[in-house]
This record gives C-alpha cells, sequence and structure tokens, in this order.
C-alpha cells in the first residue's frame, strides 16, 4: 500500500470529526491496515513530535495536495514526509484507510502524492533527505551536540548577520560535524515557517565562509549560482568539511528567531 501521508489533510481540511483512537491498540494491527484515516489523524495529532511533523507537512507539501505541483515532488515535500514517517503515529498514518464520508476526497489526495512515493524509501538513512526541523529535533536530543549548538551560535553572531565568517565561527562548524548525531544529518533541507530565514543564512554560510562572491565580507548571497572556494575562505575549512559545510541548513534553523541584519 502506497503511503497515505496525504490522507492527514483529509479531516483538517474537511472538517470532520475524528474517533480517538489507542495508539497501542493500533500497534497490534498489521500495518494498520485497519485503521482509518480520520483515527490516525488523531493519534498523530495527540503526539507533539508528530503534530509537528504534520504540521511542517502540511505547509511542505501544500502545492502537492492541493494539485498546483504535479510533475515532481518538492524536496521540501519529500523531507517532511519523511519526517513524518518517523514518529509512531506517522507511521500509522501510512497505511491507514480511507473510509467514511471523506473516502473520495481522501483517495484523491493519495493519488495526488503518489508523485512522491518513489522518493521515500530510496537509499540507506545516511543519504535520504531530512528536514532542517526534525534534525534540530534529533540535535536537541543530545548533550554534546547541544553543547556544539550553542558554541556555535555564539561563535558565529556575525555570521548571522551576514557580515563575516571568522576562523572562530568556521571551527564551531567543523566542531560541530564531529557530533555523532549530525552524520545523517548532512542533506538536511531548510522547511517549515522559518524556511526564508534558514535559507537567508545558508545564503550567508555559502558567500562568507565558502568564500563565493566577494569573500568573507560584502558581495551579493545569491549562492545557488555559484561554486567553487577562494582563497578568503577559513584556512581550516578543508575539502571533506566543505562538502558538509554546504548542507549545514539545519544548523541554521537554531537560529531563526535571530534578527537578520541587511
Amino acid at each position: 500500500m502506497v503511503p497515505v501521508i496525504l490522507l492527514l489533510a483529509v479531516s483538517q481540511l474537511s472538517g470532520t470529526a475524528a474517533t480517538q483512537v489507542d495508539v497501542e491498540e493500533v500497534e497490534k494491527l498489521g500495518r494498520y491496515a485497519n485503521v482509518s484515516c480520520g483515527e490516525a489523524l488523531v493519534a498523530c495529532t495527540d503526539s507533539d513530535s508528530c503534530y509537528r511533523a504534520y504540521y511542517n507537512y502540511v505547509y511542505a507539501c501544500t502545492g502537492v495536495l492541493t494539485g498546483e505541483v504535479t510533475d515532481h515532488c518538492p524536496t521540501s515535500c519529500q523531507s517532511a514526509l519523511q519526517s513524518l514517517l518517523q514518529n509512531e503515529e506517522g507511521r500509522v498514518l501510512e497505511s491507514c484507510n480511507c473510509t467514511g464520508p471523506d473516502e473520495q476526497r481522501c483517495t484523491q489526495l493519495r493519488q495526488k502524492v503518489e508523485i512522491c512515493r518513489p522518493t521515500l524509501y530510496e537509499g540507506s538513512n545516511a543519504s535520504r533527505v531530512v528536514g532542517c526541523t526534525e534534525a534540530t529535533q534529533i540535535c536537541s536530543q543530545s548533550e554534546a551536540c547541544v553543547q556544539a549548538k550553542d558554541n556555535y551560535l555564539v561563535s558565529c553572531s556575525q555570521l548571522f548577520n551576514g557580515l563575516e565568517c571568522s576562523q572562530t565561527c568556521m571551527d564551531s562548524i567543523n566542531h560541530f560535524y564531529s557530533q555523532e548525531e549530525v552524520e545523517l544529518l548532512q542533506n538536511c533541507v531548510c522547511d517549515g515557517p522559518e524556511r526564508p530565514i534558514c535559507v537567508a543564512i545558508k545564503n550567508n554560510m555559502e558567500r562568507l565562509c565558502h568564500g563565493n562572491s566577494g569573500g568573507r565580507e560584502g558581495g551579493n548571497s545569491n549562492s545557488e549560482n555559484q561554486s567553487g572556494p577562494t582563497s578568503t575562505a577559513p584556512t581550516s575549512l578543508h575539502s571533506t568539511a566543505r562538502t558538509r559545510f554546504l548542507s549545514l541548513g539545519f544548523l541554521l534553523t537554531l537560529v531563526s528567531h535571530r534578527t537578520i541584519v541587511g
């Protein structure tokens, strides 16, 4: 059965009331095939982690769910779907049944999200696309990762404001990547409501730390059209670290509430 995470939007979009379900009882059902999507949605929204993942899913996959995007599955939507599947309650939603008065709408949403199916289970955990929101949550579960993150926030304040990427900042970034929890988060993409700020800081990183478009100070931040390091990049940014550095999107969400000075 195809992933039915798109069905999560059914009750929310249609306003249909769902019945409370015992998640432990749901687990006993084979692949949750006998659980209605309304029940599965209630179980998800009762869990903080699943609810956050669901919210990000609705936000990131709006174009797919509304039918505005039909020729590809956006990376942010892929990430949100995968994050949702990491939750126990989210996996119930993967195989829930379209039943009840909203069966037709549920089925239509399932067909729309089918475009994302090929990307959901490809590759290993190390290569799967991870949303920055999920990656931040994973980091918060490790004391060492949190300490490295806090050091990053202090050391890179000028980077967040678009001014410079100091050697101290670069060292803190490299130290962050020494954390075990970070290894599976290399392909994190900006997602959720904080995506614009996340992208802005990512552009600052590309421009100031990686050395594109004017080195460590000045220049524009149109980093997506630029490639290759320059001699102005910090000396500790070796080739392997540079590859990782370009995927530091998940770190950006850690400072999503900071003010970005032009």
